[in-house]
C-alpha cells in the first residue's frame, strides 16, 4: 500500500538495458496520485523481465493502472504474469506502453483481468505506439470508458494463442474485446479466440479493425477475412455471468465439443511450450487460445 506522485506506486524500475528482472513478487494495492505524469500504479518498467508477479488492485490518476511500461531502448518481458483488478483515469487500466524506441515487447502466459480504464482506453491494455507480441495470454473482464475494453492497439502487433472474452467496451464506437486503428496496420491475429464481448452495436462487441490485419485459424463473430478463420461459440467451460468488471462464476477453459479444439494452426515456437495452464501446447493439433483441452483422466484422446 505504497504511494507515488508519479511512476510506479508500488515500483520505479529503471534499467538502462535488459538488466533487470524481478521474480515471484505480489506488487499490491499501491497508486500514483498526480494530475500529470501518475502512470504506473502498481509498477513502472523501463527495461527487463517480470517473471511469476501479481500485479492486482493498484491504481493511476492518468494511466497504467497495474504496469506502465515506459519508452527505453530496452526490451521488455512479462512471462507469467496475473494483472488483475487495476484501474487507471485515463488509458490502459492493467497496462499502459508508452511510447517507445522501436523494440518490439513481449507477454507470454499471462492474464489480464478485471481492470477498468475509467475515461480513456484499453481497459486492459494499452499499446500507445509500441509494436507488441502476445501470445497464450488471457484477456477478459476488463472494462474501458472508451475503445477496446479489452485490448487497445495503436502499433502494428502480433496476437498468437490468446483468448480475449468478456471484456466491455461502453464508448459508442466500441471495440469490447479489441481496438485496432489505422496506426496498427499489419497487425496479426492467429489461434485467438475473441468472443462474448461488449459493444455499443452487435457488429462491433468482438472488435473494430480499421487497418489491414493478417487475421487466420481464429473464432469470432462476425466474421473476418483470412484463412480458417470461424463464427461459432467458442463453447467455454462455463461464461459466467455479467461481462466486464462484473463478470462472475466464469471459466474460459474449453469443453470437448468445442469447435476450437484442434483447429489451430501448429506453429514451430510450440514444440517446447505450454498453455496458460502450464500444460503442453502441442498434443496433435493446437486449439485456438490461451488453453489446450484436456480430457479427464481416464478417457481416450484420439490425435489427428
Amino acid at each position: 500500500s505504497n504511494t507515488a506522485s508519479s511512476y510506479g506506486g508500488g515500483m520505479n524500475l529503471a534499467a538502462v538495458a535488459d538488466v533487470t528482472f524481478v521474480e515471484s513478487c505480489t506488487i499490491i494495492s499501491n497508486s500514483v496520485t498526480n494530475a500529470v505524469g501518475a502512470n504506473g500504479g502498481g509498477v513502472t518498467l523501463y527495461g527487463g523481465n517480470l517473471t511469476n508477479c501479481i500485479i492486482a488492485w493498484n491504481s493511476a490518476k492518468v494511466s497504467g493502472g497495474g504496469l506502465n511500461i515506459i519508452n527505453s531502448a530496452a526490451h521488455k518481458t512479462l512471462i507469467g504474469c496475473s494483472i488483475s483488478s487495476n484501474w487507471a483515469g485515463n488509458d490502459g487500466g492493467g497496462i499502459n506502453y508508452a511510447t517507445d524506441v522501436g523494440n518490439a515487447n513481449t507477454a507470454r502466459n499471462c492474464s489480464v483481468t478485471y481492470n477498468m480504464s475509467t475515461n480513456g482506453d484499453g481497459g486492459g491494455i494499452y499499446t500507445g505506439d509500441t509494436a507488441t507480441f502476445f501470445r497464450n495470454c488471457l484477456i477478459a473482464a476488463n472494462e474501458s470508458k472508451g475503445m477496446g475494453g479489452g485490448a487497445y492497439f495503436s502499433a502494428t502487433s502480433t496476437l498468437e494463442n490468446c483468448t480475449i472474452a468478456l471484456n466491455k467496451a461502453n464508448h459508442a464506437n466500441g471495440g469490447g474485446g479489441l481496438y485496432i486503428p489505422l496506426a496498427a496496420d499489419r497487425s496479426i491475429v492467429t489461434n485467438c479466440i475473441i468472443a462474448l464481448n461488449s459493444g455499443s452495436t452487435s457488429s462491433n462487441k468482438n472488435y473494430v479493425i480499421l487497418c489491414e490485419t493478417n487475421w487466420g485459424y481464429s473464432c469470432t463473430l462476425p466474421a473476418f477475412s483470412g484463412t480458417f478463420n470461424i463464427t461459432n461459440d467458442p463453447m467455454f467451460v462455463n461464461p459466467g455471468a455479467g461481462v466486464g468488471t462484473n463478470l462472475t462464476g466464469a471459466d474460459l477453459r474449453l469443453i470437448k465439443e468445442s469447435p476450437c479444439v484442434n483447429k489451430g494452426c501448429n506453429l514451430d515456437w510450440m514444440n517446447t511450450a505450454f498453455d496458460l495452464d502450464g500444460n503442453p501446447r502441442l498434443i496433435g493439433i493446437v486449439e485456438m487460445g490461451a488453453y489446450e483441452y484436456i480430457p479427464l483422466s481416464g478417457s481416450i484422446l484420439f490425435v489427428e
